[in-house]
């Protein structure tokens, strides 16, 4: 079955061609320029496809990243897949969500951070994903339905973050925890393959309906008009 990843939610657009009978990814096409996603999407596929000399018709499923993330980031890449599915309604469509698949993988921490503005981002464990507040000069853990948590004692959990957090690090520092800094791009390979995988291993949940967005923060300029009020 000849499988298209997509994830556009974290920095700039991660793309695969997957052979998702074999579990095995074909080729990727990994980009760190948010801008990308906008522009140049539908000729990144096209690029992987060509490369793999296979046509868009081939193309049986579509694993895509819905979150959490980019606000932006996350609706062009659903309607770029909203639009194929509409195009081609035999496609299967499975929601993802890159950050939290990688949490389950990535052995180097057992929480993984993602910034989002520099006080808020988000959070995943191997069985959770929420938001990271640091507004309060300590790592607050907000997950929708329970009450927040604080991440504050030393040799409490590792901790990773994908890309720089100049506040994560300095909180880090005053408080003993260690925090564990990858690049996105570095360990994109290994958060489509996390993707791949999960697909592969829940594929039931496959269905006709569209997958949604997971926003579980407000955007930065609500916040900001809600400071404001």
């Amino acid at each position: 079955m000849l499988t298209l990843l997509l994830d556009t939610s974290l920095k700039g657009p991660l793309l695969a061609l997957a052979d998702a009978g074999s579990g095995r990814l074909l080729d990727a096409e990994i980009r760190n320029n948010p801008q990308e996603a906008a522009a140049d999407l539908p000729r990144l596929v096209q690029d992987l496809l060509t490369r793999q000399h296979k046509s868009w018709n081939q193309i049986e499923g579509i694993i895509v990243g819905t979150g959490p993330g980019s606000f932006t980031g996350i609706k062009i890449g659903l309607a770029f897949v909203y639009g194929l599915h509409r195009a081609n309604p035999h496609l299967g469509l499975y929601a993802s969500s890159a950050l939290g698949c990688f949490a389950r993988v990535a052995l180097e921490a057992n929480t993984w951070m993602l910034p989002a503005t520099a006080t808020h981002g988000y959070f995943a464990t191997r069985s959770e994903v929420g938001v990271v507040n640091l507004e309060l000069e300590r790592i607050s853990l907000e997950v929708p339905g329970q009450e927040p948590r604080s991440l504050t004692e030393p040799g409490a959990a590792r901790v990773g973050c994908l890309g720089d957090w100049p506040r994560l690090n300095d909180l880090g520092r005053r408080t003993g925890i260690l925090i564990h800094g990858s690049p996105i791009e570095a360990r994109a390979y290994e958060m489509l393959n996390a993707m791949l995988q999960d697909f592969i291993a829940n594929s039931r949940r496959l269905s006709d309906v569209l997958p949604m967005p997971q926003y579980l923060r407000k955007s930065a300029p609500e916040e900001k008009a809600e400071k404001k009020a």
